[in-house]
This record gives C-alpha cells, structure tokens and sequence, in this order.
C-alpha cells in the first residue's frame, strides 16, 4: 500500500498543518499530552494514516 503524500497532493492543507504544529509547540502543552491529544484525534477521524505516525 502506498501511503498519501499530503505535500504533493493538498499542499495547502499540508502547509496548515505546518503552521498549526508550529503554534501547538510555542503553546505551552507537554509533549507527552500533545501526542495524547493527537492520537484521540486520529481515534475520532478514524485516520489509520494519523494513528500509525503517532
């Protein structure tokens, strides 16, 4: 299976991330609690993608 390169495909939506995950850094939260945070996200979106990267 070839996995869904987002860069190439959506680069907009690619680049949101980007500068989302930048704000998330400067935030303040955990690292440990990000993760947590990003994984229940991807339980909730059903994202078998987003679950294997986290």
């Amino acid at each position: 299976m070839v996995r869904f390169n987002y860069r190439k495909v959506v680069p907009l939506a690619y680049d949101a991330m980007i500068r989302m995950q930048k704000y998330i850094d400067e935030s303040g939260i955990d690292e440990q609690t990000m993760e947590l945070i990003k994984i229940r996200a991807s339980q909730i979106n059903h994202c078998a993608f987003c679950l294997d990267m986290h």
